[in-house]
């Protein structure tokens, strides 16, 4: 058993800062993160790669995906803390539709108890 501090220092030292990936790499102690720096030289690599080549989706088996994401809680003051789940959601849908994927999006609007309560309150008070 080992702390989480030397498992960091274990990979770090496995990984080495030579492998023209990384331009820092270092193992914080106690808590066992390892902090990591991409080298400028690979990010410049990838992007000249990018332009020149341009981006092509990967062969995969073409399926039907269902991606279920929710909608802003309609119950709630909206903020943009409520968007999170839908823009990731989307972005999944966006990636697997690249992919050449079928995607059916499953978006629902959450909490409805509280206006369904409201609703069912005054039935009761029109109609006892």
């Amino acid at each position: 058993k080992m702390a989480p501090g030397d498992v960091a220092d274990a990979i770090v030292a496995g990984v080495g800062e030579d492998s023209g990936l990384f331009s820092k790499l270092e193992a914080v102690k106690p808590q066992g993160f390892i902090n990591i720096t991409v080298g400028n030289d690979y990010i410049c690599r990838g992007v000249n790669k990018l332009a020149q080549d341009g981006l092509s989706p990967p062969e995969v088996k073409k399926e039907k995906v269902i991606v279920d994401f929710s909608s802003p809680n309609i119950a709630k003051t909206m903020h943009v803390g409520h968007l999170r789940s839908t823009i990731i959601g989307d972005s999944i849908c966006r990636l697997f539709e690249f992919c050449g994927h079928e995607v059916l999006r499953v978006n629902h609007v959450g909490d409805w108890g509280t206006q369904f309560g409201m609703l069912i309150a005054h039935l009761k008070s029109q109609c006892p």
